[in-house]
């Protein structure tokens, strides 16, 4: 057979066979193994950015606000690979700030061009990134919902049923990161390796070339890796062994840096490097020649193994991926591998086994688990610290036990338990606790255990260190109490942290393994600290409630008792007896009020001192209690006084049997210290409902007939005889149930937007306070407003409203909203003389509210009767800081004098002279007179009863740019302005200042905005306020905009298709009226939704007909019907 030179001379078969093992590695490389690493590399970084960017929002809600990336990227240097980081928001990429912005349009649209299944899989598996890579472009598209991970055994969950979470993406430019590596491995620092590796291999033959003549290698690869298993192979080798052989190459390979293993058809080594055997940790001798799968790869893994081996020896040219796989070493530990592998051929092109090159990967492996742990753990804590702090005192004990198992099972624990010491440190309690399922629990609620069995425990944690014991069969004898207990409870390895309760330590809580051992990690012990602080603020939290319950209780007591009897009080009697006449109202029964008083108590009082009559008060109120009923009231007003509340009194005689009772009860005589002492009662009684009298005027009347019955002889009851001409106590009532109104948190503060409609920029609220009433549901002002006129009530009202005002723009100011709040201020408030000091200390309670902001709003009437106080008041408030607005001017009898004389800094003009305006030349005039004089006295000038589109248009044509009304915005809760400043568009009559000649007739479609408001808000009072409020006319075509559609509607712009669309809108609206009507007025929450829809669809209508007034405005001069 003829032999090439190459094959004759070593250093011709080592130059041969380091260029077929070059050649085949740079082709691997550059087809295969270049394109699986990068994208391997690239998810890595990608996950780690995700995972990073959501741990950050998690901790810090508003960063979810914010360019999230910016302090990723300024972590990770800028990777170079990255093209895009940023957050989906319904379907649209935000770009974050930290990356770079897309330098050319085709970025731009791979950014917009983020598949849709990868954020749905996303948001179907929160915490868990999805990825996906475009090979027409070379990207990589990452994403990860930061959604809560409330499917705790990692099953898919239905995308539709989730919460609309949060959802970040990243896009990988794998295309130039793959090129950046191709050309890395052909520079000199991917070549150099291979230059050093053929000098030492060159010189190591030349060493040898003695040995050149007397042997012959094999063909390339045969006598490698076949190993002499083909006969025809064998015939052509000499008789030396291959084996030598074998180690010159093996040699020539040592110096790779990375696994090279080749085996041969059968699955066997024939070849292993230096790295491989270092890693295996055995001798060559030892590996080569075993099977591979069955020596060195796990028992789980060894299926996959042949069927990877199977694939490489296939007669076939199919292409061989990157796999991972884990192996054996000779120390039992296993190390994950990531595999190129390779075809090997004879020179005949005969497939003789497989190389595999091989990158030890444990290391990254094991730090991205680390990473995506302690991002998971994180998300755990923070969730459980915010539900911590938000949840009140009887929810906390549920939360820490969801806590620590969630905790628990993040951590891979099979027990956690949170003990609580006692006060003085000797025993502990089992709290909480959570166990895995099947262990059982240890006994959660058990009784209290002594420390001292386990008392290095306790003396580790009172020293403020952690415990941490891995195998608890290798703690020191100094802990071998501890050591027996554990043992005892079958704990196999168990961590620890103080649970610190204001500054002392109040427990502990731990996590136990039972199964095995455990290392247990700083992060670990890291997180279960920060546990345990949230735990011992979560007690703290609970302790300090608690005392301030039970302190509240005792002041109750304190408040609501009479110390001495321990009977109720006058204040409870009151609320008893409140309480008392509603429920006779509602059964329809009698309710009896019994006003008592001793006699002959003075004399015992005097005779034997204070002592001895407080021993026989307490004696009367014993014997009282045991006359009466169980739901029955014995009160104790003072002194020998007493009130009998007999409730459900089915005829005045059974009313008349109880009181005998109780005065046959009272005239037994009271033995004390050999004393017996006499006493008898004089009681009056009155009925309800027969008497129909609030709570003190039953009192009183019963205090009456009391004094009648000591009049007729003591010793007796007499009922009160009621007479004809006793004062109407309905307007009482109705004040006393406004306080509690306003004590019991039942008003609410509306406001309504302020806007300047030159530019169409909201400038201020105004405050309007409404009733939720229990039964009547929401009442505007008028329902009860008048009711206070000249009372007390007001003046706390009034201080009730700046409260949450202030509070309101300490709010709005926090979230970015620059407003001025007007409030209304009312005479009694303003005449009082503390006023103005009251008002300075309520603004320091807010120092962050510039008083410039508040302005309050005095109706001119009642600024006119005392014009030197309310000048003198808005002077000193003016020195605050605080405005004035003169309210309702228009509509009074203010002189210009007095105008002149009130330094009022704004001037409201009254709604009633501005809704007039565009149907009355006066009214114009008059607002035309009010503008010039406020202009001239230099007053800002606010436009009340803004109706519609039409009326802002007019009064800026009069010189009047601020309003407010319901043609701008309805009176709305606080907490939907924000919103409503967001959507408010002017409308377009405002924007476009179209030439308006204010005769015309085309003035009865300007006013139709007003008409139509007016109709909608009539019949919503009545429905749900107001039934005497008078009904608007249901039939659409007699209302008054079905009147003037029918006729000079018609008439004057029938025939554009604006003024038609109109029809249908009315008509709907009078439809869904008739419905509303027939529900039930006393179902508030049968009313919410239908009263909601008319009101959009009254906005729908109010819209047709501004676009109608913008058509017909536009050509002035056209006819409409042309």
């Amino acid at each position: 057979m003829i032999r090439t030179k190459a094959q004759r001379s070593p250093i011709g078969l080592v130059a041969l066979v380091l260029a077929l093992v070059l050649a085949l590695h740079l082709a691997y490389q550059l087809s295969l193994g270049i394109p699986a690493r990068v994208r391997i590399e690239q998810e890595a970084v990608a996950q780690r950015l995700l995972q990073q960017i959501a741990s950050a929002i998690l901790q810090d809600p508003s960063r979810g606000n914010e360019p999230a990336a910016a302090f990723v990227l300024g972590a990770s240097s800028a990777h170079p690979g990255l093209l895009a980081l940023g957050r989906l928001d319904q379907g649209r990429s935000t770009q974050g700030a930290g990356a770079e912005q897309p330098a050319d349009p085709s970025t731009a649209m791979t950014i917009d061009a983020i598949p849709a299944d990868i954020a749905r899989a996303a948001a179907a598996l929160p915490m868990q990134p999805r990825f996906a890579v475009a090979p027409e472009s070379g990207r990589l598209f990452g994403a990860m919902s930061i959604g809560r991970t409330s499917n705790e055994d990692g099953g898919r969950v239905d995308p539709a049923a989730l919460a609309p979470e949060p959802v970040i993406y990243v896009v990988m430019d794998l295309a130039a990161a793959e090129d950046a590596e191709r050309h890395r491995l052909l520079s000199w620092a991917g070549v150099w390796p291979w230059v050093l590796a053929i000098g030492l291999a060159l010189l190591l033959a030349l060493s040898t070339s003695r040995y050149a003549a007397t042997r012959t290698l094999p063909r390339s690869g045969s006598g490698i890796l076949a190993g002499g298993a083909n006969p025809e192979a064998d015939s052509e080798i000499r008789a030396e062994s291959v084996e030598p052989r074998l180690a010159e190459v093996e040699h020539i390979l040592d110096i790779a840096a990375v696994i090279l293993v080749g085996l041969d058809l059968d699955g066997r080594v024939r070849l292993i490097n230096r790295k491989g055997c270092e890693v295996l940790g055995l001798d060559r001798e030892q590996i080569v020649g075993r099977d591979w799968a069955e020596s060195f790869v796990p028992e789980r893994e060894r299926e996959q193994a042949r069927r990877i081996l199977a694939r490489v020896t296939l007669e076939n040219d199919e292409p061989l991926i990157a796999v991972e796989g884990s192996v054996i070493c000779a120390d039992g530990s296993e190390r994950l591998i990531e595999w190129n592998n390779s075809r090997i051929r004879d020179s005949a092109g005969q497939l003789i086994g497989g190389l595999g090159s091989g990158t030890d990967i444990t290391e990254r492996k094991q730090a991205e688990r680390a990473l995506s742990y302690l991002v998971t753990l994180e998300t755990v804590l923070v969730e459980t610290s915010r539900s911590l702090v938000a949840a009140p005192a009887d929810a906390v004990g549920p939360l820490v036990e969801n806590a620590l198992g969630t905790v628990a099972r993040r951590m891979g624990a099979e027990r956690a338990y949170v003990f609580v010491l006692s006060r003085d440190g000797t025993s502990m309690r089992n709290m909480q606790e959570w166990s895995a399922s099947g262990l059982g629990l240890a006994g959660a609620g058990a009784p209290p255990m002594p420390t001292s069995l386990i008392p290095r425990w306790m003396e580790t944690l009172q020293h403020g260190d952690d415990i941490r014991i891995d195998d608890v069969t290798k703690l020191p004898e100094t802990w071998r109490v501890d050591r027996e207990q554990l043992e005892q409870l079958e704990v196999r390895s168990v961590a620890a942290v103080a649970i610190r309760v204001a500054g002392r330590m109040g427990g502990f809580v731990a996590m136990e393994m039972l199964s095995d051992t455990h290392s247990w990690r700083d992060s670990e012990i890291r997180a279960l600290g920060f546990l345990g602080d949230l735990i011992g603020g979560a007690f703290e939290r609970r302790r300090n409630e608690q005392k301030l319950l039970d302190s509240r209780r005792r002041l109750e007591e304190i408040a609501l008792y009479d110390p001495l009897t321990r009977l109720p009080n006058r204040r409870l009697l009151a609320e008893r007896m409140d309480e008392a006449v509603v429920r006779a109202r509602e059964q329809g029964l009698l309710l009896g009020v019994c006003y008592l008083d001793l006699d002959g108590f003075k004399p015992i009082n005097d005779t034997h001192g204070h002592k001895m009559g407080d021993r026989v008060l307490v004696t009367v109120a014993s014997r009282l209690r045991g006359c009466v009923r169980e739901d029955d009231t014995v009160a104790r007003l003072g002194g020998d006084e007493f009130v009998l509340l007999m409730n459900q009194m089915e005829s005045l005689s059974d009313c008349a049997a109880l009181l005998e009772r109780v005065l046959a009860s009272l005239a037994q005589p009271i033995l004390i210290d050999g004393h017996s002492l006499a006493v008898t009662g004089s009681a009056g009684v009155t009925l309800f409902p027969q008497d129909a009298g609030d709570a003190d005027t039953l009192l009183r009347h019963a205090d009456h007939a009391m004094y009648q019955a000591k009049q007729q002889g003591r010793n007796r009851f007499q009922f009160f005889q009621p007479v004809k001409d006793q004062p109407d106590q309905a307007h009482k009532r109705e004040l006393v149930r406004i306080r509690e109104a306003i004590e019991g948190d039942e008003l609410r503060l509306h406001v309504q937007p302020r806007v300047d409609m030159r530019s169409g920029r909201v400038v201020g609220v105004e405050a309007l306070v409404r009733w939720e009433h229990p039964e009547r549901g929401l009442l505007p002002p008028g329902e009860f407003l008048p009711l206070m006129e000249g009372d007390e009530l007001l003046h706390d009202l009034d201080w009730w409203v700046m409260d949450r005002a202030l509070r309101l723009l300490e709010d709005w100011r926090s979230a970015g909203l620059d407003l001025t709040m007007s409030l209304n201020l009312s005479a009694c408030s303003l005449q009082d003389t503390g006023f103005v000091a009251a008002l300075q200390e309520m603004l320091a309670q807010h120092p962050s509210i510039d008083p410039a902001h508040l302005l309050f709003e005095i109706i001119e009437s009642e600024a006119l009767r005392d014009i030197e106080t309310t000048a003198s008041v808005i002077r000193a408030c003016a020195v605050l800081g605080v405005q004035f607005a003169l309210d309702g001017f228009g509509n009074g009898y203010a002189s210009l004098t007095d105008f002149r004389c009130l330094p009022a800094q704004v001037v409201k003009i009254d709604q009633t002279v501005v809704r007039d305006i565009l149907r009355s030349r006066d009214g114009r005039n008059l607002v035309k007179g009010v503008i010039g004089i406020a202009n001239a006295f230099q007053r800002e000038v606010i436009a009340e009863g803004v109706e519609s589109a039409a009326h802002g248009l007019l009064l800026m044509d009069l010189g009047c740019t601020l309003a407010q009304g319901y043609g701008i915005a309805d009176p709305m809760a606080p907490e939907q302005l924000a919103s409503w400043i967001k959507g408010f568009r002017p409308p377009q009559l405002w924007t476009d200042r179209p030439d308006v000649d204010w005769t015309t007739e085309d003035l009865s479609l300007l006013s139709l905005e007003a008409i139509h408001r007016d109709w909608v808000n009539r019949l919503v009072r009545h429905v749900s306020t107001d039934t005497a409020a008078r009904l608007p006319e249901l039939q659409p075509e007699l209302c008054d905009f079905g009147r003037w559609y029918l006729g000079t509607g018609t008439t004057r712009y029938g025939e554009m298709p604006s003024f038609r669309s109109l029809d249908a809108l009315h008509r709907q609206i009078h439809l869904h009226a008739g419905q509303l009507l027939a529900l039930d007025r006393l179902d508030r929450e049968a009313l919410t939704d239908p009263i909601t829809k008319l009101l959009a669809e009254r906005d729908d209508l109010v819209a047709g007909i501004r676009s109608l007034q913008a058509e017909v405005l536009e050509h002035p001069s056209q006819d409409a019907n042309v």
